[in-house]
């Protein structure tokens, strides 16, 4: 890729919208073996989803990932791939009677890049993102990364 090439992807990339919307990944393990888990999305655009699981993906991984839309009772299935993973501690609580201890666990944070997406699919989704008043992104500006007028 040329410097120019670089640039230009860096001005294209979708706005990402923090959205915290529970959601399943599925990966094909090979052999008609299929492993599911859960995972809460983080942010979304377009292109791509950057989620965490508690499930250890492999980069590289392709998979399905599946999730509805507040007010729309049909999922979207999305196939993407992992082109990002980081991990990092989150505190978990184990209760009984006698009180709560803390312990840690590995919480994973992946980025998903969408490859196939129904037209209908990505119809819903752009205009859930459009459609929200005061939406914000994950840099806080509800008009993506274009700055807003002073």
């Amino acid at each position: 890729m040329t410097d120019m090439e670089d640039t230009e992807k860096q001005f294209t990339r979708a706005s990402r919208h923090v959205l915290q919307i529970l959601a399943r990944l599925t990966i094909d393990r090979g052999n008609n073996n299929e492993e599911s888990f859960f995972c809460n999305t983080v942010n979304i655009s377009l292109s791509g989803a950057f989620v965490e699981t508690g499930a250890a993906i492999p980069i590289g991984s392709l998979l399905k990932y599946a999730f509805c839309i507040p007010g729309i009772k049909t999922p979207l299935n999305i196939t993407g791939e992992i082109v990002r993973s980081e991990g990092s501690p989150a505190m978990a609580q184990h209760g009984h009677s006698s009180g709560m201890q803390s312990a840690q666990r590995r919480l994973n944070r992946y980025g998903i890049m969408f490859l196939d997406m129904k037209e209908e699919d990505r119809r819903v989704m752009e205009g859930y993102l459009l459609s929200k008043d005061g939406f914000r992104t994950k840099q806080g500006n509800p008009q993506g990364d274009k700055k807003r007028p002073s």
